[in-house]
C-alpha cells in the first residue's frame, strides 16, 4: 500500500512539472502574463487569451465607425478611444476628434462617431487641429497615471507625436520642431514606461519625455550603434529597447550596452513583408511578442505558421504575419526551428495562428 502511495506521488510530481514547463516552439502560452491585443483586418482590435487561445473582438478601428485609435490600460480594466466626427474612409480628413477613457469589462466595445458615450467616462475632451487636418487613423497611448495621452500619426501622414493633458484637454506639445517630413516617416510609435515617461524614436534615435520637460524631449540613445533601427519599443521598466534591423529583431539596454540579435528566419526577398516585425514587451518585461512568418495575399483562416497550408479568406493589400513570443533572455531564436524555444500563438483548437498587422499590438 505504501509503495502504491509513493508511486502515485511520483506520478503527480512528474505531471505537475510537465504542466508547468515553459517553452517549446509553438508550445504552451498559458503561463504568459496579462492579455495581448492584436489589430487585424475587419475584426479590428481583438484580445487574445493565453490560457485557451480565444480571440475576442474589442473594437473596430476601420472604416465606418469613425474610431481613429484605441488603447487598453494595464490590467485591462479601462479602454481609451479616439473618435472622429464622420466615418473613416479613404481620403477623409478628420479635423476634430474626441478622446476618452472609461471603465471596461472586456467585452466588445460598440462605439462610433454617432454614439460617443457622454457619461461614465474617466475623462473626455474634444480637440480640433488648427490646420483643420487631423490624423485620419492613429495609434493612441495613455500614460499609466492616465494624466497624458500620446497620439501617433499613421504611416502615410508623417507628422509628429501629439501629447495632451487629459485633465485639461490642452495640447502640451507637437513634437515636430527641427524634423523634416522624411525624418517623421521613420518615427516609431510612442510607448510609456511604468514611471510615466514617454519614449519615441525617429530615424534610429531614441527620445524621452518627462512631465518636467514641458514641450521638449531629450535624446537618450543612438540605437544600434548608429546603423539604424525601426519599430522601436521600450519595456515598461524603462531598461531595455527592442527594434527591427535588417528584417530581424534586436535588443539592447537603454544605456546602449548588450546589443544583440534575438530573432532570425529564412528571408523570402519580398519587398512587402519579410522577416520579423513589431516587438512588444510583456508587462513584466520578461517576454517579447512579435509578428513573424509575414505574408501578402495568403489565406489566414486555415494557416499554421509552422506548417503552412492555403485556403480561406485572402489578404490582398497590406502585409501581415503571425504572432510569436520569445523570452528576453539574450538568446537568438530561429523561427524556422521549432526546437529553439519560441512560442507561436495559436487560436482555439491549437492549429491556426494568430494573424496581426505590423502595428497596433498591445500587451497589457
Amino acid at each position: 500500500m505504501k509503495k502504491l502511495i509513493f508511486l502515485a506521488l511520483v506520478a503527480t510530481t512528474i505531471l505537475v512539472c510537465s504542466c508547468s514547463k515553459e517553452g517549446g516552439g509553438g508550445g504552451n502560452a498559458a503561463f504568459l502574463p496579462g492579455t495581448l491585443y492584436v489589430d487585424f483586418a475587419t475584426d479590428g482590435i481583438q484580445s487574445y487569451n493565453f490560457s485557451n487561445g480565444k480571440l475576442s473582438k474589442v473594437i473596430k478601428t476601420m472604416n465606418g465607425a469613425g474610431i481613429t485609435g484605441c488603447d487598453i490600460t494595464y490590467g485591462s480594466s479601462e479602454i481609451a478611444i479616439s473618435v472622429g466626427i464622420v466615418p473613416l474612409s479613404v481620403g477623409v480628413v478628420q479635423d476634430t476628434q474626441t478622446f476618452l477613457l472609461r471603465p471596461w469589462d472586456g467585452k466588445n466595445a460598440q462605439f462610433s462617431y454617432k454614439e460617443v458615450p457622454q457619461t461614465g467616462n474617466i475623462f473626455s475632451f474634444t480637440w480640433t487641429h488648427p490646420t483643420k487636418s487631423f490624423y485620419k487613423e492613429s495609434i493612441i497611448r495613455i500614460s499609466p497615471n492616465k494624466k497624458y495621452i500620446a497620439v501617433d500619426s499613421n504611416d502615410s501622414e508623417e507628422r509628429g507625436v501629439l501629447l495632451f493633458n487629459t485633465q485639461t484637454g490642452k495640447l502640451i506639445a507637437e513634437f515636430t520642431e527641427g524634423l523634416t517630413r522624411d525624418d517623421l516617416s521613420y518615427q516609431s510609435t510612442p510607448v510609456w514606461t511604468e514611471n510615466n515617461e514617454m519614449y519615441s524614436a525617429i530615424k534610429g534615435v531614441l527620445y524621452r519625455w518627462k512631465e518636467s520637460y514641458g514641450d521638449r524631449v531629450e535624446k537618450v540613445l543612438t540605437l544600434n550603434e548608429g546603423r539604424g533601427a525601426s519599430g522601436v519599443t521600450v519595456n515598461p521598466q524603462g531598461t531595455r529597447v527592442a527594434f527591427r534591423y535588417k528584417k530581424h529583431l534586436w535588443v539592447q539596454n537603454i544605456d546602449g550596452s548588450n546589443l544583440h540579435q534575438v530573432t532570425t528566419s529564412q528571408l523570402t526577398g519580398s519587398d512587402k513583408a519579410d522577416g520579423e516585425y513589431h516587438p512588444v514587451f510583456s508587462p513584466d518585461g520578461k517576454y517579447i511578442a512579435l509578428v513573424g512568418a509575414p505574408t501578402v495575399g495568403r489565406g489566414w483562416t486555415d494557416y499554421d505558421p509552422l506548417q503552412p497550408s492555403y485556403g480561406g479568406v485572402h489578404v490582398t493589400g497590406d502585409g501581415y504575419g503571425y504572432v510569436f513570443v520569445i523570452r528576453d533572455d539574450g538568446k537568438l531564436y530561429d523561427l524556422e526551428n521549432d526546437k529553439s524555444g519560441f512560442i507561436v500563438l495559436r487560436q482555439e483548437g491549437g492549429i491556426h495562428g494568430v494573424p496581426s498587422y505590423f502595428s497596433g499590438m498591445m500587451w497589457r
